[in-house]
């Protein structure tokens, strides 16, 4: 049976989905200088599967819905834009797979308005891959609909080296080499630096260094920021250009915490850890006995642990506790199984603004306008962080 994912809503602010589920990326940030933040949101089905991505930014919010065929495998994305309060498609995208599950077409398809005269192109991709199963190439093709003709567009070209990417190159559509990339590694075998160089004369022989990529990772292995940099007229990196950061959701669940520890190392709390973000590790300790749950959250900010407490509201018979982090403030949330207390602090420990609300599903939501959406069961409290 093929598995459709709807939107759950038609305006952001009555958007409600749970946190991601333990590990998986919940919040891509990305940086710009002159456009500001572009939030991207992840949202997981019962499969683990990625159900929907929400991207706020300063033009607007845009929606991916995911489509999912029997093995799996993203079949169709719906790509919605938020215009006249509700979502519009503007676009969506088509996989097919060969007998082996390799992906070996992609079809992107604007949608035009009904009797549209318009000769726009969509793409179409193809893929060919090595007989290890690494991917060999690719090939993006242009549909012009009036005249129904293909035109080569452009090609990629993956090379290894001892079982990782070692260069990408890219040629136009008349077989000219137009830039070819170079990565790096670390230890762990994370890559670490890409490299993109752009071909003066179509040729690798005569190239120069035009962007390059830093990759940084948490103690877990997990992708916790991307730096973007270009070369200035010497060739040189010095101010970066953008950034993407990302956040996960590392909840650990009560059967995993088998006695409480008084903070006195990071190492020693890794498993413990919530979020990291902004120079900030947030972990919460929990002490459980049959009755109570007792959260202690601390805060661990450049060397030194600050407890924020204990609070009542955190101090409920099956409750748990969910932490988000976002400029310098921690989002502290108790659920309960028939309603939601929750709290919400800074930095320092102090109160920012807490209440009830009745429900268990929790989400919380930061808009581009400064404002954040504490949603509970599709309820919404709306405030400046």
């Amino acid at each position: 049976m093929k598995k459709t994912l709807l939107l759950a809503a038609a305006s952001l602010l009555t958007y409600t989905a749970a946190f991601a589920q333990n590990g998986k990326q919940m919040l891509e940030t990305i940086e710009e200088t002159n456009i500001g933040d572009n939030l991207i949101f992840y949202y997981y089905n019962s499969d683990e599967l990625v159900d929907s991505i929400v991207a706020v930014d300063y033009y607007g919010t845009t929606s991916k819905v995911f489509t999912y065929n029997d093995d799996n495998q993203v079949e169709r994305i719906d790509c919605y834009s938020y215009n006249s309060f509700e979502f519009e498609k503007y676009s969506y995208i088509l996989y097919g797979y060969n007998d082996e599950g390799q992906k070996i077409w992609r079809q992107n398809w604007n949608v035009l308005p009904e009797g549209s005269w318009d000769d726009r192109y969509d793409a179409e991709i193809t893929y060919a891959y090595n007989p290890d199963g690494s991917l060999l190439s690719q090939v993006t093709y242009l549909l012009y609909r009036n005249s129904n003709t293909y035109e080569r567009m452009d090609s990629t070209v993956y090379r290894y080296s001892s079982g990782r990417l070692g260069r990408t190159d890219c040629y136009t559509g008349d077989g000219n080499l137009n830039s070819y990339y170079t990565y790096s590694y670390d230890p762990r075998g994370n890559m670490e630096t890409e490299l993109n160089y752009m071909s003066v004369d179509g040729t690798s022989s005569n190239v120069e260094v035009y962007s390059k990529r830093d990759y940084e990772y948490d103690r877990s292995g997990n992708l916790k920021e991307i730096v973007y940099y270009l070369a200035n007229s010497s060739s040189e990196f010095s101010i970066p250009q953008d950034s993407t950061s990302y956040v996960y959701d590392t909840s650990v669940s009560a059967d995993n915490l088998v006695y409480p520890i008084d903070p006195e190392e990071p190492e020693d709390y890794e498993p413990y850890l919530k979020s990291q973000l902004n120079g900030y590790s947030i972990y919460n300790l929990e002490e459980y006995d049959m009755k109570l749950a007792l959260t202690q959250v601390f805060v661990y900010n450049w060397g030194d642990f600050h407890p924020l407490g204990v609070d009542k509201a955190m101090t409920a018979e099956g409750s748990d506790v969910k932490v988000y982090v976002s400029g310098g403030t921690a989002f502290i949330l108790g659920l309960e199984d028939k309603g939601c207390d929750y709290a919400i602090y800074d930095m320092m420990g102090r109160t920012v603004l807490s209440g009830q609300l009745a429900g268990g599903t929790v989400d919380v939501c930061p808009l581009h306008d400064g404002y954040y959406i504490l949603s509970v069961d599709g309820h919404n409290v709306k405030f400046r962080r």
